[in-house]
């Protein structure tokens, strides 16, 4: 947020094992301004559950490390039946419509730790100004951590080249300790001029 009173949005992009999450948990113990964490994919995940017959909510993140094949079920599930029923963009759109929401309900900072496809952050830029949303800074931050990359994944780097002119950019380098990297985020968000707790 600029200023206490007005809200921002973040869109954290990393590989697997980069420490998106470890981002998005610092921001939001940090944030003043009622935070809210949310992911791309929680409409995924609820779809799934549904599709797998759980009976109560199951911890995906937990369920996908214990039995990586919760996880291929979900891509399968996202790549093989909704993103070509509803076209690429559709958990951006999804995403944009609960952070407007989100906003909407006294959220001033709305942190999603899993934006990975470049067609997914334009929708959500997109739905966000159809929903008369525009103004609301929207920051895009790229985790790079050494021995993470893309390979086999099927999500991508989000670089400056790939971000929506309506958004900003910047890279967090997770390369030393957890003191190190919640110093980079603490100067990043001081930089922006996010209220902090």
């Amino acid at each position: 947020m600029t200023n206490k009173h007005q809200a921002a949005i973040l869109l954290i992009n990393g590989p697997p094992g980069s420490g998106k999450d470890t981002v998005a948990d610092m921001v939001y113990s940090l944030s003043g301004g009622f935070p809210m964490l949310r992911k791309f994919a929680d409409p995924l995940i609820s779809a799934l559950q549904i599709q797998e017959g759980y009976a109560r909510k199951v911890d995906y993140e937990v369920s996908k490390r214990l039995n990586p094949a919760i996880r291929e079920r979900a891509i399968m599930l996202s790549e093989a039946v909704i993103k070509p029923e509803h076209g690429e963009g559709v958990f951006g759109s999804i995403a944009a419509a609960r952070a407007a929401e989100d906003i909407a309900g006294g959220h001033r900072m709305v942190i999603f730790s899993d934006a990975g496809f470049a067609a997914e952050i334009k929708a959500f830029i997109h739905m966000l100004e159809s929903l008369t949303w525009r103004g609301i800074p929207v920051h895009i931050w790229s985790v790079h951590r050494p021995g993470t990359s893309f390979q086999g994944d099927s999500r991508e780097r989000i670089g400056s080249q790939t971000v929506p002119l309506a958004a900003s950019y910047e890279e967090v380098q997770n390369y030393d300790t957890l003191f190190d990297l919640e110093n980079t985020v603490k100067a990043k968000m001081n930089a922006l001029k996010w209220e902090m707790r």
